[in-house]
Protein backbone atom coordinates (compact mmCIF):
# COMPACT_ATOMS: atom_id res chain seq x y z
CA UNK A 1 0.00 0.00 0.00
CA UNK A 2 1.40 3.55 -1.02
CA UNK A 3 2.38 6.08 1.76
CA UNK A 4 1.26 9.65 2.08
CA UNK A 5 2.70 11.99 4.79
CA UNK A 6 1.66 14.81 6.50
CA UNK A 7 4.33 17.32 8.44
CA UNK A 8 2.88 19.16 11.60
CA UNK A 9 5.77 20.74 13.63
CA UNK A 10 3.52 21.71 16.20
CA UNK A 11 1.58 19.06 18.26
CA UNK A 12 -2.23 18.73 16.83
CA UNK A 13 -3.94 19.63 20.48
CA UNK A 14 -3.21 22.89 19.49
CA UNK A 15 -4.86 22.94 15.87
CA UNK A 16 -8.15 22.05 15.79
CA UNK A 17 -7.73 22.24 12.33
CA UNK A 18 -5.57 19.61 11.79
CA UNK A 19 -7.81 17.41 14.15
CA UNK A 20 -10.76 17.88 11.65
CA UNK A 21 -8.53 16.92 9.01
CA UNK A 22 -7.68 13.76 10.38
CA UNK A 23 -11.05 13.13 11.59
CA UNK A 24 -12.39 13.60 8.14
CA UNK A 25 -9.83 11.07 6.53
CA UNK A 26 -10.53 8.27 9.11
CA UNK A 27 -14.55 9.03 7.32
CA UNK A 28 -12.57 8.09 3.61
CA UNK A 29 -12.43 4.42 2.09
CA UNK A 30 -8.02 4.96 2.51
CA UNK A 31 -6.20 3.14 -0.29
CA UNK A 32 -3.04 4.67 1.18
CA UNK A 33 -1.62 4.49 4.52
CA UNK A 34 -1.60 8.11 6.06
CA UNK A 35 1.13 8.95 8.37
CA UNK A 36 0.89 12.31 10.56
CA UNK A 37 4.60 13.64 12.41
CA UNK A 38 4.47 15.98 14.68
CA UNK A 39 5.78 16.66 18.15
CA UNK A 40 4.26 16.31 22.07
CA UNK A 41 2.77 18.74 23.54
CA UNK A 42 3.83 19.94 26.89
CA UNK A 43 0.68 21.25 28.52
CA UNK A 44 -0.58 18.56 30.91
CA UNK A 45 -3.74 19.67 30.96
CA UNK A 46 -4.61 18.15 27.04
CA UNK A 47 -5.08 15.03 26.31
CA UNK A 48 -3.09 13.32 23.37
CA UNK A 49 -4.55 13.34 20.17
CA UNK A 50 -4.77 9.83 19.08
CA UNK A 51 -6.43 7.91 15.87
CA UNK A 52 -7.49 4.61 15.95
CA UNK A 53 -7.69 3.77 12.20
CA UNK A 54 -5.51 1.12 10.99
CA UNK A 55 -4.34 3.22 8.00
CA UNK A 56 -3.25 6.31 9.99
CA UNK A 57 -0.68 6.42 12.11
CA UNK A 58 0.90 9.38 14.68
CA UNK A 59 4.36 9.59 15.04
CA UNK A 60 5.95 11.69 18.07
CA UNK A 61 9.18 13.68 17.54
CA UNK A 62 10.44 15.04 20.37
CA UNK A 63 8.25 17.87 22.13
CA UNK A 64 6.74 21.67 21.50
CA UNK A 65 5.77 23.96 23.88
CA UNK A 66 6.84 26.90 26.39
CA UNK A 67 8.60 26.10 29.46
CA UNK A 68 11.33 23.78 27.48
CA UNK A 69 15.27 24.72 28.15
CA UNK A 70 16.70 25.90 25.77
CA UNK A 71 19.08 23.24 25.18
CA UNK A 72 16.13 21.00 24.90
CA UNK A 73 14.58 22.76 22.86
CA UNK A 74 17.63 22.26 20.34
CA UNK A 75 17.32 18.73 21.01
CA UNK A 76 14.01 18.23 20.10
CA UNK A 77 14.20 20.42 16.47
CA UNK A 78 17.20 18.22 15.60
CA UNK A 79 14.76 15.02 16.62
CA UNK A 80 12.32 16.37 14.75
CA UNK A 81 13.56 17.22 11.55
CA UNK A 82 16.26 14.26 11.33
CA UNK A 83 13.19 11.95 12.19
CA UNK A 84 11.22 12.98 9.42
CA UNK A 85 13.92 12.92 7.07
CA UNK A 86 14.52 9.48 8.15
CA UNK A 87 10.65 8.44 7.75
CA UNK A 88 11.07 10.05 4.31
CA UNK A 89 13.85 7.70 3.40
CA UNK A 90 12.73 4.78 5.11
CA UNK A 91 8.68 4.91 3.48
CA UNK A 92 9.20 7.24 0.30
CA UNK A 93 5.72 8.29 0.50
CA UNK A 94 4.21 9.72 -2.74
CA UNK A 95 2.37 12.94 -1.49
CA UNK A 96 3.44 14.79 1.51
CA UNK A 97 1.55 17.64 2.88
CA UNK A 98 2.80 20.62 5.12
CA UNK A 99 1.77 23.10 7.48
CA UNK A 100 3.25 25.91 7.81
CA UNK A 101 7.08 27.36 7.35
CA UNK A 102 8.59 25.43 10.47
CA UNK A 103 7.54 21.69 8.79
CA UNK A 104 9.06 22.76 5.15
CA UNK A 105 12.73 21.81 5.33
CA UNK A 106 12.58 18.04 5.33
CA UNK A 107 9.27 18.01 2.13
CA UNK A 108 12.10 20.69 0.48
CA UNK A 109 14.79 18.00 0.95
CA UNK A 110 12.85 15.23 0.27
CA UNK A 111 11.91 16.69 -3.15
CA UNK A 112 14.97 18.32 -4.00
CA UNK A 113 17.31 15.66 -3.23
CA UNK A 114 15.67 12.70 -3.01
CA UNK A 115 12.39 12.29 -4.67
CA UNK A 116 11.36 14.75 -7.43
CA UNK A 117 8.18 13.17 -8.70
CA UNK A 118 6.73 13.51 -5.34
CA UNK A 119 3.45 15.58 -5.07
CA UNK A 120 4.35 18.50 -2.68
CA UNK A 121 1.44 20.32 -0.50
CA UNK A 122 1.55 23.35 1.89
CA UNK A 123 -1.68 24.95 4.19
CA UNK A 124 -0.56 27.77 6.32
CA UNK A 125 -2.79 28.47 9.35
CA UNK A 126 -1.52 31.96 9.90
CA UNK A 127 -0.68 34.79 7.46
CA UNK A 128 3.42 35.68 7.92
CA UNK A 129 4.69 39.30 5.96
CA UNK A 130 8.15 39.36 4.56
CA UNK A 131 9.01 41.75 7.54
CA UNK A 132 7.98 39.41 10.07
CA UNK A 133 9.97 35.98 8.35
CA UNK A 134 12.85 38.66 8.37
CA UNK A 135 12.78 39.38 12.34
CA UNK A 136 11.69 36.23 13.27
CA UNK A 137 13.25 33.37 14.26
CA UNK A 138 16.20 31.96 12.17
CA UNK A 139 14.84 28.87 11.57
CA UNK A 140 11.18 30.14 10.50
CA UNK A 141 13.55 32.77 8.00
CA UNK A 142 16.00 30.23 6.62
CA UNK A 143 13.24 27.42 5.73
CA UNK A 144 11.08 29.99 4.14
CA UNK A 145 14.45 31.04 2.04
CA UNK A 146 13.94 27.35 0.92
CA UNK A 147 10.30 26.77 0.62
CA UNK A 148 10.43 29.21 -1.74
CA UNK A 149 11.87 26.97 -4.03
CA UNK A 150 9.09 24.66 -3.78
CA UNK A 151 6.59 26.95 -4.47
CA UNK A 152 5.77 27.04 -8.06
CA UNK A 153 6.06 22.99 -8.15
CA UNK A 154 3.38 22.41 -5.38
CA UNK A 155 0.19 20.61 -5.96
CA UNK A 156 -2.09 22.17 -3.70
CA UNK A 157 -1.03 26.05 -1.71
CA UNK A 158 -3.97 26.95 0.72
CA UNK A 159 -4.98 29.90 3.49
CA UNK A 160 -7.65 30.24 5.91
CA UNK A 161 -9.30 32.92 3.49
CA UNK A 162 -8.89 34.80 0.06
CA UNK A 163 -7.70 38.08 1.52
CA UNK A 164 -4.47 36.23 3.46
CA UNK A 165 -4.20 33.76 0.20
CA UNK A 166 -3.74 37.06 -1.43
CA UNK A 167 -1.26 39.05 0.68
CA UNK A 168 0.94 35.90 0.21
CA UNK A 169 0.40 35.40 -3.64
CA UNK A 170 1.66 39.08 -3.86
CA UNK A 171 4.59 38.42 -1.30
CA UNK A 172 6.00 35.26 -3.32
CA UNK A 173 4.92 37.42 -6.95
CA UNK A 174 8.03 35.95 -8.62
CA UNK A 175 6.89 32.29 -7.90
CA UNK A 176 3.38 32.00 -8.26
CA UNK A 177 1.94 28.63 -8.18
CA UNK A 178 -1.66 27.70 -9.75
CA UNK A 179 -2.80 25.55 -7.61
CA UNK A 180 -4.46 28.14 -4.32
CA UNK A 181 -7.25 27.44 -2.13
CA UNK A 182 -8.81 28.75 0.93
CA UNK A 183 -9.67 26.95 3.42
CA UNK A 184 -12.04 28.53 6.20
CA UNK A 185 -11.53 26.77 10.01
CA UNK A 186 -15.05 25.84 10.38
CA UNK A 187 -15.49 23.57 13.36
CA UNK A 188 -17.71 19.64 11.78
CA UNK A 189 -21.09 19.49 11.07
CA UNK A 190 -21.65 17.85 14.60
CA UNK A 191 -21.39 20.80 15.98
CA UNK A 192 -24.17 22.58 15.11
CA UNK A 193 -26.88 23.31 17.69
CA UNK A 194 -29.79 25.43 17.11
CA UNK A 195 -29.98 28.02 19.98
CA UNK A 196 -32.76 29.24 22.51
CA UNK A 197 -34.54 32.08 21.80
CA UNK A 198 -34.51 32.80 25.23
CA UNK A 199 -31.22 33.77 27.08
CA UNK A 200 -29.71 32.94 30.31
CA UNK A 201 -30.07 35.05 33.39
CA UNK A 202 -27.30 36.33 33.66
CA UNK A 203 -26.28 36.33 30.20
CA UNK A 204 -23.28 34.05 29.61
CA UNK A 205 -20.51 34.94 28.28
CA UNK A 206 -16.89 32.67 27.09
CA UNK A 207 -13.41 32.96 25.77
CA UNK A 208 -11.48 29.83 24.14
CA UNK A 209 -7.58 30.32 23.46
CA UNK A 210 -4.50 31.74 24.48
CA UNK A 211 -4.90 34.83 26.28
CA UNK A 212 -2.68 38.12 26.24
CA UNK A 213 -2.58 41.46 27.86
CA UNK A 214 -0.69 43.30 25.36
CA UNK A 215 -2.27 41.51 21.83
CA UNK A 216 -5.78 41.25 23.32
CA UNK A 217 -8.63 43.36 24.25
CA UNK A 218 -8.80 41.90 27.91
CA UNK A 219 -8.22 44.64 30.59
CA UNK A 220 -11.01 46.31 28.19
CA UNK A 221 -13.39 43.57 28.38
CA UNK A 222 -12.88 42.66 31.97
CA UNK A 223 -13.80 46.55 32.68
CA UNK A 224 -16.94 46.37 30.66
CA UNK A 225 -17.93 43.28 32.51
CA UNK A 226 -17.27 44.40 35.61
CA UNK A 227 -19.56 47.72 34.87
CA UNK A 228 -22.47 45.21 33.79
CA UNK A 229 -22.64 44.38 37.90
CA UNK A 230 -23.80 40.64 36.80
CA UNK A 231 -26.01 41.06 33.94
CA UNK A 232 -23.04 39.37 32.21
CA UNK A 233 -20.82 36.84 34.11
CA UNK A 234 -17.62 36.09 31.88
CA UNK A 235 -15.47 32.39 31.47
CA UNK A 236 -12.07 32.31 30.33
CA UNK A 237 -10.90 28.71 29.16
CA UNK A 238 -6.78 29.51 28.56
CA UNK A 239 -4.28 26.54 28.07
CA UNK A 240 -1.39 29.33 27.47
CA UNK A 241 -2.91 32.07 29.28
CA UNK A 242 0.29 34.64 29.16
CA UNK A 243 2.14 35.16 33.32
CA UNK A 244 0.40 38.75 33.30
CA UNK A 245 -2.72 37.93 31.88
CA UNK A 246 -3.30 34.89 34.38
CA UNK A 247 -2.05 37.80 37.11
CA UNK A 248 -4.40 40.50 36.19
CA UNK A 249 -7.61 38.20 35.75
CA UNK A 250 -7.02 36.43 39.08
CA UNK A 251 -6.10 39.75 41.09
CA UNK A 252 -9.60 40.81 40.04
CA UNK A 253 -11.27 38.52 42.41
CA UNK A 254 -14.53 38.91 40.86
CA UNK A 255 -17.50 36.27 40.73
CA UNK A 256 -18.57 37.57 37.13
CA UNK A 257 -15.06 37.07 35.72
CA UNK A 258 -13.83 33.66 36.16
CA UNK A 259 -10.31 32.21 34.26
CA UNK A 260 -10.54 27.78 33.88
CA UNK A 261 -8.26 25.34 32.41
CA UNK A 262 -8.21 24.87 28.39
CA UNK A 263 -10.03 21.54 27.58
CA UNK A 264 -9.36 19.18 24.59
CA UNK A 265 -11.00 20.34 21.61
CA UNK A 266 -13.36 17.14 20.89
CA UNK A 267 -15.15 18.46 24.20
CA UNK A 268 -15.71 21.85 23.46
CA UNK A 269 -19.30 21.51 22.20
CA UNK A 270 -21.11 20.20 24.97
CA UNK A 271 -19.24 22.87 27.09
CA UNK A 272 -19.75 25.78 23.90
CA UNK A 273 -23.61 25.52 24.30
CA UNK A 274 -24.13 26.24 27.94
CA UNK A 275 -23.12 30.08 26.61
CA UNK A 276 -24.87 32.85 24.95
CA UNK A 277 -21.93 34.97 23.80
CA UNK A 278 -18.80 33.88 22.49
CA UNK A 279 -15.83 36.63 22.23
CA UNK A 280 -12.72 37.51 20.52
CA UNK A 281 -10.47 39.56 22.07
CA UNK A 282 -7.46 39.92 19.10
CA UNK A 283 -6.26 43.98 18.65
CA UNK A 284 -4.39 43.25 15.13
CA UNK A 285 -1.17 44.37 15.98
CA UNK A 286 -0.09 42.14 12.89
CA UNK A 287 -1.52 41.69 9.52
CA UNK A 288 -2.23 38.17 10.23
CA UNK A 289 -4.68 38.88 13.28
CA UNK A 290 -6.11 41.69 10.77
CA UNK A 291 -7.35 39.55 8.45
CA UNK A 292 -8.18 36.88 10.93
CA UNK A 293 -11.45 34.66 11.29
CA UNK A 294 -10.63 32.50 14.17
CA UNK A 295 -11.69 28.86 14.60
CA UNK A 296 -12.86 29.78 17.99
CA UNK A 297 -15.18 32.40 15.69
CA UNK A 298 -16.93 29.40 13.82
CA UNK A 299 -17.09 27.47 16.63
CA UNK A 300 -19.13 29.86 18.60
CA UNK A 301 -21.33 30.29 15.72
CA UNK A 302 -21.91 26.54 14.92
CA UNK A 303 -22.87 26.13 18.64
CA UNK A 304 -25.58 28.78 18.29
CA UNK A 305 -23.87 31.36 20.61
CA UNK A 306 -23.89 35.11 19.80
CA UNK A 307 -20.49 36.58 18.27
CA UNK A 308 -18.39 39.93 19.81
CA UNK A 309 -15.28 40.92 17.67
CA UNK A 310 -13.41 44.32 17.55
CA UNK A 311 -13.51 46.03 14.78
CA UNK A 312 -9.91 45.77 14.21
CA UNK A 313 -10.23 42.19 12.72
CA UNK A 314 -11.23 42.90 8.86
CA UNK A 315 -11.38 38.70 7.94
CA UNK A 316 -14.62 38.86 10.05
CA UNK A 317 -16.26 41.96 8.38
CA UNK A 318 -18.28 39.64 5.76
CA UNK A 319 -19.96 37.42 8.68
CA UNK A 320 -21.85 40.45 10.14
CA UNK A 321 -25.34 39.80 11.29
CA UNK A 322 -27.06 41.98 13.79
CA UNK A 323 -30.26 41.65 13.36
CA UNK A 324 -30.64 37.28 12.41
CA UNK A 325 -29.63 35.41 15.10
CA UNK A 326 -27.09 33.87 15.98
CA UNK A 327 -25.75 37.58 16.06
CA UNK A 328 -22.18 38.40 14.79
CA UNK A 329 -21.72 42.12 16.00
CA UNK A 330 -18.24 44.15 15.55
CA UNK A 331 -17.33 46.14 18.05
CA UNK A 332 -15.13 49.09 19.16
CA UNK A 333 -14.02 47.29 22.14
CA UNK A 334 -12.20 50.86 23.35
CA UNK A 335 -15.69 52.43 23.83
CA UNK A 336 -18.11 49.06 24.51
CA UNK A 337 -19.54 52.02 27.17
CA UNK A 338 -21.57 53.06 24.44
CA UNK A 339 -23.66 49.96 23.40
CA UNK A 340 -27.25 48.88 24.80
CA UNK A 341 -26.48 44.99 26.29
CA UNK A 342 -30.39 44.42 26.12
CA UNK A 343 -30.45 45.60 22.19
CA UNK A 344 -27.38 43.79 22.15
CA UNK A 345 -28.73 40.39 23.35
CA UNK A 346 -32.44 40.49 21.78
CA UNK A 347 -33.30 38.10 19.80
CA UNK A 348 -36.30 38.51 17.78
CA UNK A 349 -38.78 35.71 17.18
CA UNK A 350 -38.28 34.30 13.56
CA UNK A 351 -35.30 36.05 13.01
CA UNK A 352 -32.82 32.82 13.48
CA UNK A 353 -30.48 31.88 10.31
CA UNK A 354 -28.83 28.59 10.98
CA UNK A 355 -25.30 27.96 10.10
CA UNK A 356 -24.25 26.08 7.20
CA UNK A 357 -20.95 25.81 6.90
CA UNK A 358 -19.17 22.76 8.52
CA UNK A 359 -15.64 21.06 8.31
CA UNK A 360 -15.99 18.34 6.21
CA UNK A 361 -17.47 20.54 2.72
CA UNK A 362 -14.29 22.81 3.61
CA UNK A 363 -11.50 20.13 3.66
CA UNK A 364 -13.46 17.90 0.80
CA UNK A 365 -10.88 19.50 -1.89
CA UNK A 366 -7.74 19.30 -0.05
CA UNK A 367 -8.73 15.49 0.87
CA UNK A 368 -9.12 14.54 -2.69
CA UNK A 369 -5.96 16.50 -3.89
CA UNK A 370 -4.05 14.75 -0.88
CA UNK A 371 -5.60 11.09 -1.26
CA UNK A 372 -5.73 10.98 -5.26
Amino acid sequence: MDNIFIIHFSPPELYPPLQNFIRFLETQPLQKNVTLLTTATNYKALNEFETGHPNISIIRLGKSGPGIEKIARLFYYFKFYAGCLLQLLLKKPGTLLYYETLSSYPPYIYKRFLNRNASIMVHYHEYTSPAEYEQGMFLSKFFHSREKWLYPKLAWLSHTNNRRLQLFLEDIRTVVTSHTHSIPNYPPASWQQEPAQKRNDPARMIYLGALSMDTMYLREMAQWILNQHGRVVWDIFAYKPETNARDFVNGLNSDWIRLKEGIDYELLPALIGQYDIGVVLYKGHIPNYVLNAPNKFFEYLSAGLDVWYPDKMTGCFEYDSAEYWPKVLRLNFDNMEKYELDSMLERKENYYKPVTFNAEEALMPLSKTFLQ
